[in-house]
């Protein structure tokens, strides 16, 4: 691989990952026709994304999703 390249993140289902090119971040469902499929944290809609443009998210910042998605639940019930 060139120096110039970023290698593609591993991926695990479950894990929080950050979509780039959306500014939003999901929990991967899966992976399907080379895309990863994200699912927001509260539940909903899975979207596809491609590989580059997922990152990973620190474990602060996944608290921080993970309390911000629970918060908007226990608030304003789920919208799905």
């Amino acid at each position: 691989m060139a120096s110039n390249q970023q290698a593609e993140p591993r991926v695990d289902i479950g894990s929080v990952m950050k979509d780039t090119k959306a500014g939003r971040a999901g929990t991967v469902a899966g992976a399907s026709d080379g895309k990863i499929q994200l699912r927001p944290l509260g539940g909903g809609m899975e979207w596809d994304v491609d590989p580059k443009d997922v990152e990973r998210v620190s474990p602060r910042d996944e608290l921080k999703l993970r309390l911000a998605a629970e918060n908007e639940r226990s608030i304003y019930g789920r919208h799905w």
